[in-house]
């Protein structure tokens, strides 16, 4: 669903509810995206920017609830923890609230009772061979960072060192183009991330001139154009705690065209004022962009074919 909170909105605000519980633009007074049911508040770490339109997509199965905004620019899963089982079941008897309604503007609403697949390959890294410098703890090891389970008890965790490092081998060679990296608290002001096809020669795939990364933790999605790597290396620079570096899990996708959706997408809502409204162009542009982002992992030709239909293509 696309959604334009107005400014101002009160803690508690709902966007929707119905008897089994609420979806909230804030979650009580913490200004934060976030649900209820069964008297258990759960949130995620993501605030809805204000004026803006954003695009939100909740996929949910027996075991949690996945938040993607716009696609790829913000991704969190929360999963049950005892004893709170973080499943949503989507309120929509309302939009809105009878007592706390939210002001602002939600559009183009979709529920699917199946699964959307908006990120379309799986973690290479996941159970993969791991190693790393120094640890904090022994039970903090580098295998917990690549085990799928995002939780306090599963994460690597480094010396409190700023150069400590971290590495997984994919087991062979293959096109990768994104790297997700879920931090713990304690994360890494800069840093540095690298493959390689021999685990000798080491090649930067983002950041500055230097190839350094800058974050503020929490979530980290780097993309970048698809390289061939067997092993991929996280390189601390600076630590942005007195801690070590730590991570709950360090993912590695392969090469997909979420950027190219995205660049027809926004080619696509530039075409779609110029032509005229009452034009089938008008009609099939109108058709695919009340898709987005749902044929994100579709074959892009059709997308492309249409632009090329246009006047002046």
């Amino acid at each position: 669903m696309w959604i334009k909170p107005d400014p101002g909105n009160p803690a508690d605000a709902v966007l929707m509810e119905s008897p089994v519980g609420t979806l909230k633009l804030k979650q009580g007074s913490t200004g934060k995206l976030g649900f209820t049911k069964e008297h258990y508040d759960s949130t995620f770490n993501y605030s809805v920017p204000e004026g803006k339109w954003t695009h939100l997509t909740f996929k949910g199965d027996n075991k949690g609830v996945t938040l993607f905004v716009n696609i790829d620019e913000y991704v969190e899963r929360m999963e049950e923890t005892y004893p709170k089982m973080n499943t949503l079941v989507l309120p929509t008897l309302r939009i809105g609230s009878a007592t706390n309604a939210f002001k602002g503007v939600l559009d183009n609403v979709m529920i699917y009772n199946k699964a959307i697949d908006l990120q379309n390959s799986d973690n290479l890294a996941l159970h993969q061979k791991a190693e790393s410098s120094a640890t904090e703890f022994p039970y903090y090891s580098p295998d917990m960072a690549v085990d799928g389970d995002v939780s306090p008890t599963s994460r690597w965790s480094s010396a409190y060192v700023d150069d400590a490092w971290f590495l997984v081998d994919l087991g062979d060679v293959k096109d990768i183009s994104k790297v997700i990296i879920r931090w713990q608290a304690a994360y890494a002001e800069k840093f540095k991330l690298l493959v390689s096809t021999d685990k000798t020669n080491w090649t930067s795939v983002s950041g500055d001139k230097d190839g350094v990364i800058h974050s503020k933790g929490n979530l980290d999605i780097i993309t970048f154009d698809a390289k061939q790597a067997r092993y991929v290396k996280f390189q601390g620079v600076k630590r942005a705690t007195v801690f070590g570096n730590s991570f709950f899990e360090f993912e590695v996708y392969g090469a997909d065209h979420i950027q190219e959706y995205k660049q027809l997408i926004a080619q696509m809502e530039d075409l779609l004022q110029q032509v005229d409204n009452n034009s089938k162009l008008h009609e099939l542009l109108l058709q695919v962009l009340n898709r987005y982002p749902y044929d994100v992992n579709r074959e892009l030709r059709p997308m492309q074919d249409l632009i090329k239909t246009s006047p002046g293509k």
